[in-house]
């Protein structure tokens, strides 16, 4: 997986309040907890963003770099999650399974939660 911190050493923002809280141990602690994949769609990444909370700073995951792209665009709101997630059953996810490709074209697990 790399460096866990090279996260510290790429970004400009070190002020961040996320980064206040990001050590090897979190980032190791958390990689453990979710089996070394996305809990969003299941890809295992080469390399995770660590996604948090806009408003507090707290930690909340590593994710693959286009499933925080995608909340992030959905404003980290779980009622327009929601809603998109019903806007998208309407037409069935096959079209979705289809064109779905994981982040870095790294493998994937199953998305039998779909």
């Amino acid at each position: 997986m790399g460096d866990p911190l090279a996260i510290r050493k790429r970004t400009p923002r070190t002020g961040n309040k996320h980064l206040a809280n990001f050590t090897a141990e979190w980032y190791a602690a958390k990689l453990k907890e979710q089996g070394g994949a996305c809990p969003i769609c299941g890809c295992t990444p080469r390399a995770f963003v660590v996604d948090h909370c806009h408003e507090d700073g707290e930690l909340r995951g590593l994710l693959c770099q286009q499933c925080n792209s995608g909340i992030g665009m959905l404003r980290d709101s779980p009622k327009i999650v929601s809603a998109a997630l019903k806007y998208l059953k309407q037409y069935g996810d096959a079209m979705a399974m289809r064109n779905f490709k994981p982040a870095n074209g790294d493998g994937c697990k199953s998305l039998e939660m779909f």
